[in-house]
């Protein structure tokens, strides 16, 4: 199922607030998306392989998260 069809499911199904707009909760995925290439340095440091996927699953579920 593409990214767009299950984040308007999940706005059908209230697990994702009904406040935010479809587009942009999916562009925000995207672009958590692009942030796992870990090739480019950064002042930040680079981030740990074993757990960015995690990480950034964390950040979006929270940020959209109904409720």
């Amino acid at each position: 199922m593409a990214i767009v069809a299950l984040v308007q499911k999940s706005l059908d199904q209230g697990e994702i607030a009904a406040d935010l707009d479809l587009a942009i909760v999916a562009r925000a995925f995207f672009a958590l998306i692009h942030a796992l290439n870990i090739r480019h340095k950064s002042r930040a440091g680079i981030p740990n392989p074993a757990t960015i996927a995690d990480m950034l699953a964390k950040i979006f579920e929270r940020g959209v998260r109904s409720g």
